[in-house]
């Protein structure tokens, strides 16, 4: 059933989105939803579709999970200019709810020449011009490291758990937590990050996390003071913006 009000709702979160980021300097881009390839991540279900061509044979190709393929590939076009796009998205195995959906609205920015603390100021920005028009107060915003969070949330030692398999199956095996003999790293980092951490994460304001172990690449450098940890890219993302319908 339409929700007028979640729909106009919608539409003026669009609308301001765009506004921040053109006043900022920021090229819209408009990109594919389909790809021959995607940027392997081992936690995201694909959707993949067949494209029949009766000159040219079959062959299969992909819906998006984000748009973060074709931006990256702006990117080496265009070195130099920021970029954004409200993209639709799609993740297979997604269970509709409040939090989840096979398809969705991503916001995704990239601003070349920052690193993840320009991006981190750029998303409170805008989280709070969209708070504004929205009439909505933001209570603030809270910063944590991924190792802080273990410790907080979970009593555990990140550090030697970043690189050591074992060490993983150990903890999810103590704490009761399901886990595949043929998951790798990432996997099993997480299945425990999912089941002890998130939930406990505090959800009263805006939460960033940053320092993830190295072992979970998405594409970032690491960081020169500490090997073990990322240090994040210039990618801004915000997802899941407010849908008109619900099923």
């Amino acid at each position: 059933m339409i929700n007028l009000s979640t729909a106009g709702l919608r539409a003026d979160i669009l609308h301001e989105t765009r506004n921040f980021f053109r006043s900022r300097g920021f090229l819209e881009a408009d990109t594919p939803l389909l790809a021959e390839k995607v940027i392997p991540e081992p936690t995201i279900e694909l959707f993949p579709v067949r494209f029949s061509n009766p000159y040219g044979g079959d062959r299969e190709l992909y819906l998006l999970p984000s748009p973060e393929y074709w931006l990256k590939k702006l990117l080496k076009m265009f070195p130099e200019t920021p970029v954004f796009q409200l993209a639709r998205a799609f993740r297979n195995r997604e269970q509709s709810g409040r939090l989840h959906n096979i398809e969705f609205t991503m916001l995704e920015w990239y601003r070349p020449g920052s690193d993840y603390r320009d991006i981190e100021a750029e998303t409170r920005e805008y989280i709070t011009a969209m708070a504004d028009s929205a009439g909505v107060m933001i209570p603030g915003f809270r910063s944590m490291t991924v190792e802080e969070a273990f410790t907080r949330y979970a009593g555990l030692e990140l550090a030697p758990l970043c690189d050591d398999g074992e060490a993983l199956r150990r903890v999810l095996a103590e704490r009761d937590i399901f886990f595949s003999p043929s998951d790798d790293w990432n996997d099993l980092f997480q299945r425990l990050f999912i089941t002890l951490i998130e939930p406990a994460l505090p959800s009263e304001m805006p939460l960033f996390l940053y320092d993830y172990p190295a072992g979970i690449t998405c594409l970032a450098r690491k960081k020169r003071t500490d090997p073990t940890a990322n240090a994040g890219n210039s990618t801004g993302r915000v997802s899941s913006l407010p849908t008109a319908t619900r099923k």
